[in-house]
């Protein structure tokens, strides 16, 4: 499912940066033509293996027309598996496109991690309509997707996008749409590696232009014929023969398959790189993604020379290594390149500096990517650290992103968890959150016979009163209002007034108890201060949400100025964006127009609140959410179970 909670506000420019077209690069225009082709159709499916020159076609391509085809870029990793930074991101790219587009989008993207996938897509594809130029997004590196949702996401917006929008997608696998379809109805450009191989004109080219190489044409033949025209294999070639004078000993030599080709070449190319270079290489090649002060951190106190002139030296001698920004601040290895050095490293090394990498990445505000790094360290101990540090620098996490938080704890032994309370209550909330009851209480009897052995502390009593607060919280969704009161409370008071999002949750599912108790006033009095204090922690959809549940509420006891007056509130509060929890203000509104016998308003308003209430329905709906998701199931009579089932 999409969950659709906390996303970092730290977008990562460098994923949205197009890399820039190669200096003398070939030209090759029948591939050019074949994506000015693809034009006029739904997709652009650029797909090879690594090496074969996938980002630079593209980029060739994306130059030779940019005067007429604004582009927005992004560049894609596991970590964009889950939903939630996949949309942020996404939505980022397309602001990039300017124009009246910027301004909504932008707005649309601040909201990302509190919409569920379908509204984000129906407002982006709406938004998209409007943009009068013809525009197209690329999407590199497509196969570090496995989320099958948003694979159906993606294969939602192909079949409706706007015929102005082009999509191309760089990937080494096909990705799960149905191109057979698209293939039959003529609107898929395809581009393979057989495709993408240079022919031996290409490649006297490529050897002249861009490496600077004179090569008589029987030599060129046969390096084109023993690496069948992959690009990487005849750019390490060049480099290997950019440095010796036997050339015809060395075409003769050059054969075998292309993991071969890479282990020889790449052996040749670092072999003839100084101790320095070679020692920079090799250290760096876990980042994902480098910069001159993260690899001067990785390797204190190691070398003389600085990171900055090192990855100039790496430019400038043309060694795998492709700027991620204008500014040439980031930079990545090209992949084969990056396997191969990380291949010359033990796994305590390679730990060793995935740990350093953490450390750094944690320490320049980059959480995602600090716990990516800890995560592949092989400790978990250190990892679970990492993950706490995360947690506790971002006070709404614990409403944010689910889908990130719960893979990471899932990577967790759980012995680690048992022995740290707040990763323990994280990991119950998750279990709550997505309707698993019987196991976030197990979870939280573990962390509460853990804190029972622990000496009593003004710390251990708020871990205490968390555990209350969830109970709760389970209470009053299952229906039972009396412990719910029972235990909400006393839990609350012993939370931090400054922790505002914690109290909101509270006075939200005191609201929900209430409600189920037929105490309808202090039901409402509870929902305004549960929005009140979601305000005050700028979490929209809880605030728009209580709103919504205290509207309907204020029509059952007949108070139907007062229950339209919050009703606009909370339309107010979203800012023209379409949540689906506004279904019930939309509902409100269209009976007290009813009330009024005013029937072209009731008509109008009873359909916004139809169809935003059909939304959060939708096949990508996220799992019932209590404190963020559908409005309270109390005020129609049914449990929130039954009104969960019905989806």
């Amino acid at each position: 499912m999409l969950y659709t909670c906390f996303v970092s506000a730290l977008i990562l420019a460098t994923k949205l940066y197009i890399p820039p077209p190669r200096p003398a690069i070939v030209s090759r225009p029948r591939l050019m033509d074949r994506l000015n082709r693809g034009l006029n159709g739904r997709l652009i499916l650029v797909s090879a293996p690594a090496g074969y020159g996938k980002t630079t076609v593209i980029t060739d391509w994306l130059q030779s027309v940019s005067d007429d085809l604004p582009t927005a870029w992004l560049s894609l990793d596991q970590n964009d598996n889950d939903p939630v930074r996949f949309f942020s991101y996404w939505v980022a790219a397309l602001c990039r496109l300017g124009g009246t587009l910027t301004q909504n989008l932008q707005a649309l993207s601040t909201l990302a991690p509190t919409l569920p996938a379908n509204v984000i897509l129906d407002e982006l594809i709406n938004d998209l309509y409007g943009l009068e130029r013809q525009a197209v997004l690329v999407l590199d590196d497509y196969q570090a997707i496995t989320n099958s949702d948003i694979h159906a996401a993606l294969a939602y917006f192909i079949e409706h996008k706007p015929a102005q929008i082009h999509l191309a997608i760089l990937t080494r696998e096909d990705p799960p749409f149905l191109l057979a379809r698209m293939r039959a109805q003529h609107q898929l450009t395809e581009i393979r590696a057989g495709d993408l191989r240079f022919t031996l004109a290409e490649a006297q080219q490529f050897f002249a232009q861009s490496m600077g190489l004179s090569l008589d044409a029987e030599t060129v033949d046969a390096l084109e014929t023993r690496t069948e025209g992959w690009v990487t294999g005849l750019q390490l070639a060049a480099l290997v023969l950019q440095n010796r004078n036997d050339t015809a000993e060395f075409v003769q030599r050059f054969s075998g398959t292309h993991r071969y080709i890479i282990d020889y070449l790449v052996e040749q190319v670092l072999q003839r790189q100084s101790a320095e270079v070679r020692e920079f290489l090799v250290r760096t090649a876990i980042l994902d993604r480098l910069c001159a002060p993260l690899c001067d951190d990785l390797l204190a106190g190691e070398t003389a020379v600085s990171s900055s002139a090192q990855i100039e030296y790496l430019e400038n001698a043309n060694l795998f290594i492709i700027p991620l920004d204008d500014e040439r601040r980031w930079y990545r290895y090209h992949h084969l390149f990056a396997d191969y050095l990380r291949s010359l490293l033990s796994k305590t090394e390679q730990a060793a500096l995935r740990k350093k990498a953490a450390a750094w990445h944690q320490a320049n505000d980059l959480t995602t990517e600090a716990v990516h790094y800890a995560l592949a360290c092989s400790d978990p101990h250190f990892a679970a650290q990492v993950i706490e540090n995360a947690l506790e620098k971002n006070s709404t996490w614990s409403d944010g992103n689910l889908t990130q938080l719960a893979a990471w704890l899932k990577e967790l032994p759980p012995t680690v968890i048992h022995h740290r309370p707040r990763l323990g209550l994280q990991a119950a909330r998750v279990s709550y959150i997505q309707g698993h009851f019987d196991q976030a209480e197990a979870q939280l009897a573990q962390v509460e016979k853990h804190l029972q052995a622990l000496p009593t502390t003004p710390d251990t009593g708020q871990l205490m009163a968390t555990i209350m607060l969830n109970r709760g919280a389970m209470a009053a969704v299952r229906g039972d209002f009396q412990q719910a009161i029972a235990l909400i409370p006393p839990a609350q008071s012993q939370i931090p007034r400054e922790d505002h999002q914690s109290h909101a949750r509270a006075f939200l599912n005191l609201g929900i108890a209430y409600g189920l108790a037929g105490q309808t006033t202090q039901a409402v009095e509870n929902h305004l201060q549960a929005s009140a204090e979601a305000r005050l922690a700028n979490v929209l959809y809880l605030d728009v949400n209580a709103l919504c549940s205290a509207a309907q509420l204020q029509i059952a006891q007949g108070h139907l100025k007062r229950a339209a007056q919050t009703c606009h509130e909370a339309i107010q509060l979203a800012k023209g964006v379409r949540l689906p929890p506004l279904g019930l203000a939309w509902d409100i509104l269209g009976i007290i127009a009813l009330e009024q016998n005013d029937l072209s308003s009731a008509a109008s308003y009873l359909q916004d609140g139809i169809t935003l209430s059909r939304k959060s329905r939708s096949a990508w709906r996220p799992e019932y959410r209590p404190d963020l998701g559908e409005p309270s199931a109390h005020v129609s009579g049914r449990s929130n179970q039954d009104a969960n089932s019905d989806g």
